[in-house]
């Protein structure tokens, strides 16, 4: 479904409690060239990537007025990475573990990130991480 396709857009949700940063980013949302916007989040073990049916707004954190806030911000930290085809995704997977996955990795050939999962806040980190005793790539069909 997004093989092939180029990353256009990148967006993040964060979660404050009380005006305090609780996480970072709770939720990645990806734009890509022909079908549109995804949301990416991992919890739990599993990843979840969906398809939004509508562009995530911008929503700054002082726009809400509740205490339990989720703006949804913009960012410049995956911009290298436009107008690169996606080569494969993969799922980092803790080995016999059935709900065991940690992240994701996007392949663009001659380079990619991982996106981690840790204590429920999602991290991008360039390349394939350092596997780690347990922990595999398994190739995803999306």
């Amino acid at each position: 479904m997004i093989i092939g396709e180029r990353i256009c857009g990148f967006r993040f949700r964060s979660f404050f409690m009380s005006g305090s940063l609780v996480c970072k980013m709770l939720v990645l949302f990806l734009r890509f060239s022909r079908s549109g916007w995804f949301s990416l989040d991992v919890g739990e073990g599993v990843l979840r990537i969906l398809s939004v049916d509508s562009e995530p707004k911008l929503l700054r954190l002082d726009e809400i007025s509740d205490d339990f806030a989720y703006p949804i911000q913009s960012s410049r930290e995956l911009d290298r990475y436009f107008d690169k085809n996606l080569i494969a995704v993969y799922k980092y997977v803790i080995s016999g573990v059935e709900d065991g996955c940690i992240g994701v990795y996007f392949d663009f050939g001659d380079c990619g990130f991982s996106v981690l999962e840790s204590e429920g806040n999602l991290s991008i980190t360039d390349g394939v991480v350092g596997a780690s005793e347990g922990i595999a790539l398994s190739k995803l069909e999306i």
